[in-house]
């Protein structure tokens, strides 16, 4: 028997799937800390265990890139327009975390 709305049966589905995703947890300010977590186990406030700031950037589990832009960033390094665009919309991302 078919569900009275595919929303019905594709709902629970699609966010299980979202919950048991990994993501990686990069504190902006100072690039000391990043952590691999599942989204399930994500408190409501996200903040860092070593200064309680929460500017935190969430991104994918295997993003290398961005650790290597935050720190280029905070030693004051030039980035690439392309670099810098990414630094922008993750500094941002982070802020509404």
């Amino acid at each position: 028997m078919r569900p009275a709305s595919p929303k019905e049966e594709i709902i629970p589905i699609v966010k299980e799937r979202l919950f048991a995703e990994d993501v990686k947890l990069l504190y902006l300010f100072n690039t000391d800390w990043q952590d691999i977590r599942k989204i399930r186990s994500l408190s409501e406030r996200i903040k860092c265990p070593k200064c309680s700031s929460s500017l935190i950037a969430m991104t994918y589990r295997n993003d290398e890139e961005l650790i290597k832009i935050a720190k280029r960033r905070r030693v004051g390094r030039k980035l690439s327009k392309e670099k810098e665009k990414k630094w922008l919309t993750t500094w941002r991302s982070a802020s509404l975390i």
